[in-house]
């Protein structure tokens, strides 16, 4: 049989051992972007006929962003590998003592707590929801928040929000692809770089030259998102028209997919 990987999301974390054309049993790859055609072909060692250049099928189920009265953000983080108990019967085990003592937890609670951020979302009636990756949900109840236009959630669509605060989690294309703005945080972004919080420490579509301004410390995304609020989240031109250009095309997926398979 043929095998077609529909993928998980836009892949742009560098892991060449797993994604190489010869580390895998894969066919051909359903690719959304630009970036991903020439990145498989240039680094992963894919021919251009293992391609199909159709956007991910899910796409078509994403809705833009709306204007809403009420402003919401989320903040939609990854899981770290680091701050996790053995790995048992296909599951991770909570480990609360490790997680407690972490940068990661140390920074998003300063966050959460922050004065300044608290007193921006109050005084511009914005409501923070923050969403942990599955695997993390287990820390949930570590986090004591006293400001009600702060809430943790279990899912959350893209539609809904004016911004998302994310960080090497490919969420951020799904994000991109219903136009919400985009910031970046990584508050242990020195054990990422070193390899400790996941199975790679670096993207082929580097954050640092992504969709909205990066940022590694609680001062500095406060800062940055005080500027979106004041600009009524509207994002600076270098990175709108970075996410416009971005997509091969916008709707119509399955269709285009399904019309590929049958030819081939």
């Amino acid at each position: 049989y043929e095998l077609i990987y529909l993928q998980h999301g836009i892949l742009h974390c560098h892991t060449p051992w797993i994604y190489t054309k010869e580390a895998n049993l894969i066919d051909k790859i359903v690719v959304s972007s630009d970036f991903e055609f020439n990145n498989l072909i240039d680094n992963y060692n894919y021919k251009i006929h293992d391609l199909i250049p159709t956007g991910m099928p899910r796409f078509d189920l994403s809705e833009k962003k709306e204007g809403h009265k009420q402003k919401k953000i989320l903040i939609a983080l990854s899981w770290r590998i680091n701050l996790m108990g053995k790995y048992k019967n296909g599951m991770y085990a909570p480990n609360e003592a490790k997680y407690i003592k972490s940068e990661y937890y140390t920074e998003v609670n300063n966050l959460l707590k922050s004065e300044k951020f608290n007193k921006i979302l109050q005084n511009n009636n914005i409501i923070c929801e923050f969403m942990s990756h599955p695997i993390f949900r287990c820390y949930d109840h570590l986090f004591e928040i006293d400001n009600p236009n702060i809430k943790f959630v279990s899912e959350a669509t893209a539609k809904d929000y004016d911004l998302i605060i994310t960080d090497y989690s490919s969420i951020v294309f799904d994000y991109v692809y219903a136009n919400v703005p985009v910031m970046y945080f990584v508050p242990d972004y020195d054990l990422y770089k070193a390899g400790i919080t996941h199975i790679y420490n670096k993207l082929d579509l580097p954050m640092e030259n992504g969709f909205g301004p990066f940022t590694t410390n609680v001062e500095s995304l406060v800062r940055e998102f005080s500027k979106f609020v004041n600009s009524k989240f509207k994002l600076e031109n270098k990175y709108t028209q970075k996410s416009k250009s971005f997509f091969i095309n916008k709707g119509n997926h399955r269709e285009a997919l399904y019309q590929e398979l049958i030819e081939k």
